[in-house]
């Protein structure tokens, strides 16, 4: 049987003012870490794998916090590669995300494929980004490790 593992790392990246305070403006920062990557596991060839936002083991997820109001733009890959240069194909569908604010555990959907603008929370408080996706597993994929990264945008706004 080949094994076939494969994760999606997540990168945070945060555009201006994001992380500090824009000099003369009164718009408090954010920031935003990844916790955990989004991870298909060991899958089988021929079989899509598909991972819920709702899946709290394999999901992805990213924490921000700050106050005020942000953009959050996830940028997909549209596949996974090998160290061998196999490609195996990403689907992302409206629904395959979910923000969550505070100790709610059930996240609202959203597109990830679309910018959402976003309310942060005051006085501390974080909200949560999740991921999930479909790998299209061919029924000969290659074994091996897969792996491809997600970078997750998050700008401040003044509005």
């Amino acid at each position: 049987m080949q094994c076939i593992t494969a994760v999606l790392v997540l990168l945070c990246v945060g555009m201006a003012p994001v992380g500090a305070h824009a000099q003369g403006e009164g718009n408090p920062s954010a920031s935003a870490v990844a916790v955990r990557g989004l991870s298909f596991g060991v899958i089988i060839p021929g079989v899509p794998e598909t991972v819920s936002v709702q899946d709290v083991q394999r999901r992805a997820e990213v924490v921000v916090s700050g106050q005020g109001v942000a953009d959050v733009q996830l940028l997909l890959p549209r596949e996974m590669v090998s160290a061998g240069g196999d490609v195996l194909p990403l689907v992302f569908l409206p629904g395959d995300a979910g923000l969550s604010i505070g100790p709610v555990n059930r996240p609202s959907p959203f597109d990830p494929r679309q910018r959402q603008r976003i309310r942060l929370p005051s006085e501390g408080g974080q909200l949560r980004i999740y991921l999930g996706g479909t790998a299209q597993v061919s029924p000969n994929q290659p074994a091996g490790t897969y792996s491809a990264t997600v970078q997750v945008l998050v700008m401040k706004t003044d509005s």
